[in-house]
């Protein structure tokens, strides 16, 4: 039963540092590639900054037991301006909150330091491991790419080598490949490398192993009707999205499609994928098809379902195919309840256990709203992006920018699902002064991402439509 607790929610757990691959050997093999893309593109997100909807103050998670709702975990967000420099993790023990771990984000220019450090008793805390990224910008597209990232953890009571990644860029500032080398206490040794190309309108990314004397293939996966370049955009979104929520299935149905192949006997053999089916005149995700190669067709084995209340998403479930039957079981659901602002208030899960859908965990999320929590500017040279006005807006508002350099603008809005609703500007545009009017009539109310993209960098607002 791959919708296993335990297991998917290591996918959704995509926080300040990712978990190990081998923490997510229960989750179906699509979501597992997923995951070994993500780790092997080496959390590509630049510096730690607010979810584009709000700034999340606070984490609650509760577990269910005879009954009642017992707190179990805590998350607090520390932020300098809008950007997230700190998390604190605590854990409920003898009716009160006890440290357990402290992420925090440090950076300047194009160097960024993450270090997450455990609490020894509930008190003093200690660095357990840490994180140096290089990155490289490119000032002519304001395009920022991961370069390089070195990775150390604690080792008795001193911090030494683990890790260290090196990514090569072409001249499109695009990641073809990059290597993993282990420290094995006295120098660095080859681990593995994975490679990224596009054929026939899909990115195929392949993964291979040392050992020792060559290079060794293992995965190959595709990415059908994508770019490199897009599927970095998407997976930076789709991080930003997830960070903070330990739901198991929230966030399945952003996932690209894809499919895995399998190194054996000197060719690739087809083994699974991931499919997902959208409405076609709302495009909203309706299902989420998890199959196997079976005699030379793919066979449906699992699926997510979705169903939603408004433009909001209410309900995710799981359900198997067990062999030899013709229904569906679910095994996990999930209820979601989203507050004024469009934020994700609350998830509640339920799972069964061979006695029917019964509540088990319960994650209650606080956010704060301001002006300036909309923004997002990545290495801002020569560029901004005023706030929009008014906002809240019904049907139009107006965005002011500045750019320094004059070139290719592209300015674009989103829904909080990700998908494009509107083409703001996409043309050639003079250094100074502009302004656009987001026309948002034929839209339903909802919270949209505008995302400017200039010479020089990009900044992001977020704007409420009110109908």
């Amino acid at each position: 039963m791959r919708f296993a607790t335990s297991g998917v929610s290591a996918l959704l757990a995509l926080a300040v540092l990712f978990p190990p691959l081998s923490s997510a050997q229960s989750l179906p093999l699509s979501a597992r590639v997923y995951l070994d893309h993500h780790a092997a593109l080496q959390r590509l997100v630049g510096s730690r900054s607010a979810a584009e909807i709000g700034l999340l103050d606070e984490k609650l998670i509760y577990m269910r037991q005879d009954g009642d709702w017992l707190p179990f975990g805590r998350t607090r967000y520390i932020y300098d301006d809008v950007h997230r420099i700190e998390e604190i993790i605590e854990a409920w023990g003898e009716g009160h909150w006890v440290p357990n771990l402290r992420v925090r984000v440090d950076g300047a220019g194009t160097l960024e330091t993450v270090t997450t450090s455990e609490s020894r008793d509930g008190n003093d805390y200690v660095t357990a491991e840490r994180i140096e990224r290089t990155y490289l910008h490119s000032q002519q597209t304001g395009e920022t790419v991961l370069s390089s990232e070195l990775i150390q953890s604690l080792e008795g009571e001193v911090l030494v080598d683990f890790e260290r990644t090196n990514f090569i860029i072409d001249a499109s500032f695009t990641i073809t490949e990059a290597k993993t080398d282990r420290w094995n206490g006295n120098t660095w040794l080859e681990f593995e490398r994975f490679t990224l190309a596009e054929e026939n309108g899909a990115v195929v990314h392949v993964r291979q192993s040392w050992n020792g004397t060559s290079w060794v293939n293992e995965v190959r996966t595709s990415y059908p009707n994508s770019s490199i370049k897009e599927l970095y955009h998407e997976l930076v979104a789709l991080d930003v999205l997830l960070s903070d929520y330990d739901g198991v299935l929230y966030g399945f149905h952003l996932l690209p499609d894809s499919e895995i192949q399998e190194w054996k006997d000197g060719a690739w053999i087809r083994v699974e994928r991931q499919v997902l089916t959208r409405d076609a005149g709302t495009g909203r995700p309706l299902l989420t098809e998890f199959q196997e190669w079976s005699e030379d067709e793919w066979v449906t084995t699992e699926r997510l379902t979705y169903t939603f209340d408004g433009e909001s998403l209410a309900t995710m479930s799981g359900e198997v195919l067990e062999e030899g039957e013709s229904a569906w079981f679910t095994t996990i659901q999930e209820e979601y309840t989203w507050d004024d602002m469009f934020g994700l208030a609350q998830i509640l899960q339920s799972s069964d256990e061979g006695d029917g859908l019964e509540l088990v965990l319960r994650q209650d999320f606080s956010w704060r709203y301001t002006d300036t929590a909309a923004e997002e500017e990545i290495f801002p040279t020569g560029i901004a992006l005023d706030a929009a006005y008014p906002n809240p807006f019904n049907p139009s508002t107006l965005l002011n920018f500045q750019i320094e350099r004059g070139g290719h603008v592209s300015m674009k809005a989103f829904d909080v699902l990700g998908r494009q609703v509107a083409v703001l500007i996409d043309g050639v545009r003079t250094a100074g002064e502009h302004s656009v009017t987001f026309e948002a009539g034929p839209l339903p109310s909802g919270r949209y991402i505008v995302r400017l993209e200039a010479p020089g960098g990009h900044a992001v607002r977020t704007v409420t439509l009110l109908k």
